[in-house]
């Protein structure tokens, strides 16, 4: 139970050191070796701390802590890879953003490449329910009025433009 304590800690040191990092830290450089050096950091600060204030030796908790760690890095990393990296995402977006919450397919293609981006991921989308068509224009849903708002706020909350 303590090694999941000392994960569960440690991840929450590592978000808050990549928000702040991204958030007021400098717009140029490698972004992927701040997240894994923020991740490594939070690690290494919460056993240390752990080690030192409440006497519990690495060797106790690490065998275990370190892997659930880890993995939840690793989650991590692969939402914020999602957010800044999802054409799917940013059409979602652009939908938000658009008058009516609504776009024809004339519209969409000029932004994007009918064959290799927009219908597939159009017919993804419909078919998990982020949006619909009406009319000849394709819509969010509420459920992708939701999540666009959702992944809106954490792009705000990291300084991303919107990409993909």
């Amino acid at each position: 139970m303590r090694s999941l304590a000392i994960a569960s800690l440690a991840l929450a040191v590592f978000l808050f050191l990549h928000t702040v990092i991204w958030r007021y830290g400098p717009r140029q450089g490698l972004r992927v070796g701040q997240l894994g050096l923020s991740a490594l950091a939070a690690y290494l600060m919460t056993s240390f701390a752990f080690s030192f204030f409440a006497s519990v030796a690495w060797a106790a908790h690490g065998w275990v802590s370190a892997p659930i760690f880890g993995l939840g890095a690793t989650l991590y990393a692969l939402l914020y890879g999602v957010l800044c990296r999802s054409v799917s995402l940013r059409m979602v977006e652009e939908l938000v953003r658009s008058p009516g919450r609504s776009m024809s397919l004339e519209i969409l293609k000029t932004q994007y490449s009918y064959t290799f981006m927009l219908g597939s991921r159009l017919s993804a989308m419909s078919a998990s329910g982020l949006v619909q068509e009406r009319h000849g224009r394709f819509a969010l849903t509420v459920q992708g009025d939701r999540i666009a708002r959702l992944m809106m706020r954490l792009k705000r909350l990291y300084h991303l433009r919107v990409s993909g």
